[in-house]
Order: C-alpha cells, then sequence, then structure tokens
C-alpha cells in the first residue's frame, strides 16, 4: 500500500492503482479548494468570530437535487433560505464558490467527526478578489462599525487609509500625530514639517512607518518635540538633502493611552477607563491586570 498526498492537498491510500480512502471524502475541521459536497455534508458557521459554537447558518446541497447532477447550494439562516447557487452556471463544487476554512467561519456539523481542540487560530479577511471575471457578483456583508471612522481612526483619504495614531484633523487620531494633511479634492495625503510640506506615498500600519517624496535639493527637518524619526538615508539623524525626488523613510513613535473628554470616548479602547494621567490629561488608562500596549494599540493583560 501506498499513502500520496497531492498537490491539492488530499491525502489518499492506494492499493496498487485502487484508492482505498481519501482525506477529502473524509472531512475533519477544515474545507480544502477541490472538495465536494456529498449530500450528507452540512457545514455550520461559527456563532461568531471568537466562539465556534454552531451558529445561524448553515451550507448543504438542495435536498431537492435528488440525483446530485445540479449541485445546487443552499445557505440557510435558520430554516430560512439565505442564498442558493444559480443553475447552470458552470461552477461544479462548493470551492468555486467559496473558500471555507473551519477556523474562519464554518465547520463540519458531523459529531463524529467534529473533537474539541483548540478553535484560537481565526484569520482576518485581508484580501478578496473576484475569480471569475465575467461570472459571478461579489458581495461583502460587514458591520458598520468596521469600516466607519472612529475615534480610532480618521477618515480615509480617497484610497488612502490614515490609521491610529496618524491624524490628518484635530477630532481624530492622536493629537500629537496631527502633522497630515488629506486634499479631499486630490486625495492626496501630504506631511507637514518645519522645513515644509511633503506628499506622502505610503503608510504602512504594519511597521508604524511612512514614506514621503524629498526633492528639489530640499532639506527636511523633524520637529524633535514630535514623535517622528527619519530611518533613512540611514547616516543621518533628523536631517537629509537631496537633488533629486527620493522616498524618505520616517517612523512614529509608539502612542500614549488614548486621550479622551467624554466617558463615551474610552468605548473604543476595551479595558480602559477615561481618567486622568500622570501629564494631566485625561487618558483612556487600562483597567487593573491590564496594560497599554502602544505598538498593538490596546490594552493586553499581564
Amino acid at each position: 500500500m501506498i499513502v500520496s498526498l497531492t498537490n491539492s492537498g488530499n491525502l489518499v491510500l492506494y492499493d496498487n492503482e485502487t484508492s482505498l480512502w481519501e482525506s477529502f471524502k473524509n472531512p475533519t475541521d477544515t474545507f480544502l479548494l477541490g472538495m465536494s459536497m456529498s449530500s450528507s455534508m452540512i457545514l455550520t458557521s461559527w456563532r461568531d468570530r471568537d466562539d465556534p459554537g454552531s451558529g445561524n447558518y448553515m451550507i448543504k446541497l438542495d435536498p431537492l437535487d435528488v440525483g446530485g447532477d445540479l449541485n445546487t447550494l443552499i445557505i440557510y439562516q435558520g430554516n430560512t433560505i439565505y442564498w442558493k447557487s444559480v443553475k447552470d452556471d458552470g461552477l461544479s463544487t462548493i470551492s468555486d464558490y467559496f473558500s471555507i476554512d473551519a477556523s474562519v467561519g464554518f465547520m463540519l456539523d458531523v459529531p463524529e467527526k467534529w473533537h474539541s481542540g483548540d478553535f484560537t487560530n481565526g484569520e482576518d479577511l485581508l484580501n478578496l478578489q473576484e475569480e471569475y471575471p465575467y461570472g459571478q457578483n461579489l458581495s461583502v456583508r460587514v458591520a458598520i462599525s468596521d469600516t466607519a471612522p472612529t475615534a480610532r481612526n480618521c477618515a480615509p483619504c480617497g484610497t488612502n487609509m490614515i490609521p491610529y495614531p496618524l491624524s490628518t484633523s484635530s477630532n481624530c487620531g492622536d493629537p500629537m500625530y496631527y502633522s497630515f494633511d488629506c486634499n479631499t479634492t486630490t486625495a492626496q495625503v501630504s506631511f507637514k514639517a518645519p522645513s515644509g510640506t511633503y506628499r506622502v506615498s505610503g503608510i504602512d500600519p504594519n511597521t508604524q512607518k511612512f514614506f514621503i517624496q524629498v526633492k528639489d535639493g530640499r532639506s527636511l527637518r523633524l520637529n524633535q518635540s514630535l514623535p517622528f524619526n527619519l530611518t533613512s538615508p540611514r547616516n543621518s539623524s533628523s536631517n537629509v538633502s537631496s537633488n533629486i525626488t527620493n522616498d524618505v523613510e520616517i517612523a512614529w513613535d509608539p502612542p500614549l493611552e488614548p486621550i479622551c473628554n467624554l466617558t463615551a470616548d474610552y468605548l473604543d479602547w476595551q479595558h480602559s477607563s477615561c481618567k486622568s494621567a500622570s501629564d494631566g490629561k485625561r487618558r483612556c488608562l487600562c483597567t487593573v491586570s491590564f496594560r497599554w500596549d502602544g505598538t498593538n494599540l490596546n490594552c493586553t493583560q499581564g
């Protein structure tokens, strides 16, 4: 006998050339690209993103599709049909419609195959694109709170996101980082420094860095009292000169606890309350047993 792991992730047990067993036909908690739904298989959603208990939605093949030739998929909300695949659309498996992993939304509703374990490996949906340019319409439902600007973030400048603590206005972000401006006509972000105003060519919240364009031999000077530090060119601490246009990299320091004026201001920051801080300002200070993590922008336990 031979065990083979295919490029698609299917683990197959062969006796000579006869397949005796396949992981794709005996799934546990993960649904991979290329797997097919059987008439007895039901996928149920999580209760919410942090709770893998059975939620209100489930996917299964159309029970009226007796022969299974149409491969019609139905999503139920409770007992009501929420969505149904289109007949004769050229797609043959659930993987043609969805990329499903139990850790990001659905789990198999098969008690004898679903064992308790670690359900903390949830993932965020970072990139979403349509695979069939002339086929399916792609719609995504999100909570307003996930897209609407709050005290945590300033409103996007065109397609440019302004991550906290950076600020383009006095009523968003952190006041210490209010060195940016958004031109609503051109949707262009600029950075204001003592030596002038510079076009922002990119912002990377993961590394807490942004890039500005410096040109015409102008010397860039940063305000030493603000939380910005020049990181390139590396042979200069806070000044740079250039005869051509260069992208200059600037890092920002992790912020202190967010400033709050009203009790409701700290609602964007879990495990905190609005109190007077050591600098005399009212801030969203972490509650007992939590400490402020300026890099991850939250109150962490410990």
